[in-house]
Formats: structure tokens, C-alpha cells, sequence
């Protein structure tokens, strides 16, 4: 996918995790990366390379909205 569209691992996972509803964070203190970042809305994954990306596995690095009990 890197190659097909011209993009950096760090996109793809960006434009997949925006495909799925969710919101990504990503950060960088490097300019060049922030906005490179920034650029993902210039193509879109197709249903096969979505379900290609899926790991099955859902492991929140931080507090999980989904999961609290408060």
C-alpha cells in the first residue's frame, strides 16, 4: 500500500484508523512530519486493504472510554 499510493507506513495507519471512525493521534515535534501527517486525505483504502490491516487484536495504550466503569 506504501507503494501503490505514495505514502508512509505512518499515513496508511493514519488514513485506516480515520476509515474506521476512529480518531488518531499522532504526534511529532518535526515539522516535515507533522505535515505529512496532515496528508492522508488525498486517497482512500479499499474494503480488502482495510480488512488486510486488521489484526483482530484491540489493545488501547491509555484510559479506554469504552471499558470505564466511572
Amino acid at each position: 500500500m506504501v507503494k501503490k499510493y505514495g505514502k508512509t507506513p505512518a499515513q496508511v495507519l493514519i488514513r485506516w484508523s480515520l476509515q474506521k471512525g476512529l480518531v488518531p493521534l499522532p504526534k511529532s515535534v518535526t515539522h516535515s512530519r507533522i505535515d505529512e501527517n496532515a496528508n492522508v486525505y488525498d486517497f482512500e483504502l479499499s474494503a480488502e486493504e482495510m480488512k488486510s490491516l486488521e489484526t483482530g487484536e484491540y489493545a488501547p495504550c491509555a484510559w479506554d472510554p469504552t471499558t470505564s466503569t466511572d
